[in-house]
């Protein structure tokens, strides 16, 4: 089993990616994320092997430490491979990197190197396994239209996956 710890965001920016999701999936370029059947996260962390207990205090406890950080999904980016994946990216705030940190300072579990402070690229995944033509039409679809979406983010989740089943949740007090 494979764990992660995510954050989601309210409905503003939880409906513009969701809005996407079926655009992408209603013109036939990609659907992976509604079959995915969780909502539009940003994920801080991937694990391996987890103790659950321990990783639900981290959350409880940074929820109560931290207000709703704000999120502004302001860019398209792409990680690019022969299947690439396309995501949407939050402007890194300092809360939001503060966060981020702090999660990794206080969870001892060994964490995929790709999520790890100094190498986390935070970002809502919006179709994964492009190929370079799937790739070129979502961004002809999705980038003469672009625009800036603001809200928070509300939430701290822990699930495991696949399939994704929410284990822990925590809403930030503040």
């Amino acid at each position: 089993m494979t764990y992660a710890i995510s954050l989601r965001p309210d409905s503003g920016p939880s409906q513009a990616v969701d809005g996407v999701w079926r655009r992408l999936a209603a013109a036939g370029v990609a659907d992976d994320m509604l079959a995915l059947n969780y909502g539009p996260h940003v994920t801080l962390a991937v694990y391996d092997e987890l103790d659950e207990n321990e990783a639900a205090a981290v959350i409880k406890n940074i929820a109560t430490r931290y207000s709703s950080p704000l999120v502004s999904i302001s860019s398209l980016g792409i990680f690019p491979a022969e299947k690439s994946v396309l995501w949407a990216g939050p402007t890194p705030d300092k809360t939001l990197l503060e966060l981020h940190a702090d999660l990794h300072r206080e969870l001892a579990a060994k964490c995929h190197p790709h999520y790890l402070p100094g190498a986390w690229v935070p970002h809502f995944t919006l179709a994964g396994y492009l190929t370079s033509s799937a790739l070129a039409e979502a961004l002809a679809m999705l980038a003469p239209a672009w625009q800036t979406v603001s809200g928070r983010f509300v939430r701290l989740e822990l699930v495991s996956f696949p399939p994704v089943e929410v284990l822990q949740g925590a809403q930030f007090t503040g």
